[in-house]
């Protein structure tokens, strides 16, 4: 895809960062769904609601971890190193613990209490903030560029100041794009 293609004129550090804007928005999608999930449990227990949920949703959380599981598989095989593609690896297995989470909630929701189907919600709601926040830190070094390693920056000083074409230089300062030193 286009994050794939070389660096070129107007952009000489590559595309590469598009798959970062890429997992970026993967993460604020979550972040949106998972708000509106923390809502309805909120609601539903700020206003008394517990009645039992259809057992029809145990059928459907057993094909949705069913098909999660496949997803992630997929991805994890044919990712390729992509940064977004990772990200959707990782929430997509995210995705299993959830469906882990909403087949038990929603089970013990249509047959014993509906107040299981709100605590999976809640459970649910706090591992996904956790997985955006931990994604989120793993992306920092790929969206802010930093500094190569004090042994590289030391080996560019030492080719400028062997080289006779350089009369000079100060304040040297260079970046590795996305945490590449």
């Amino acid at each position: 895809g286009e994050a794939a293609k070389p660096p070129d004129e107007q952009h000489p550090y590559g595309h590469a960062r598009l798959e970062v804007y890429a997992s970026v928005v993967i993460l604020l999608l979550m972040a949106v769904t998972f708000s509106f999930v923390l809502f309805q449990a909120v609601d539903k227990v700020s206003h008394g609601v517990h009645e039992r949920v259809d057992p029809v949703g145990v059928v459907f959380a057993l094909v949705s971890l069913a098909l999660n599981l496949v997803v992630s598989s997929l991805l994890r095989l044919w990712g390729g190193g992509s940064p977004a593609a990772a990200t959707e690896a990782r929430h997509v297995s995210l995705d299993v613990v959830e469906g882990l989470t909403t087949l038990t909630g929603v089970s013990l929701g249509a047959f014993v209490s509906g107040l299981y189907d709100v605590l999976a919600a809640a459970v649910i709601t706090a591992i996904v903030t956790y997985f955006i926040v931990d994604t989120t830190r793993g992306l920092k070094h790929l969206i802010l560029d930093t500094s190569p390693p004090p042994e590289v920056m030391r080996k560019i000083e030492d080719v400028l100041r062997s080289s006779e074409k350089v009369l000079g230089y100060h304040d040297l300062r260079a970046r590795a794009v996305q945490g590449k030193g």
